[in-house]
């Protein structure tokens, strides 16, 4: 990411992080924090919003747009296997 509240997140976690984009499957990938509450909302999530701290009537905090310059689709999968599964495809 580019934006500094997002990097600062990374940089204090201390550990890896894995970002898929914040959306439900088959919708499209978020590039502000505005589409990811109409698409996550009601769930239980926390959304990092720059713009909430920006001067009234401004868009950018610090030079930094809150717009991601591309949404990516991605996929996330949790794959599981039994020693069942895996004792008889050997």
């Amino acid at each position: 990411p580019s934006h500094p509240i997002a990097r600062t997140l990374i940089s204090a976690a201390k550990v890896p992080i894995a970002a898929p984009s914040a959306n439900k499957f088959g919708h499209v990938s978020p590039t502000l924090a505005e589409h990811v509450m109409d698409d996550l909302g009601q769930e239980d999530v926390w959304i990092v919003d720059p713009t909430l701290d920006a001067p009234e009537g401004t868009t950018e905090q610090e030079g930094h747009s809150p717009i991601c310059q591309v949404g990516v689709e991605s996929t996330v999968a949790k794959v599981e296997m039994s020693n069942e599964q895996i004792k008889g495809s050997i």
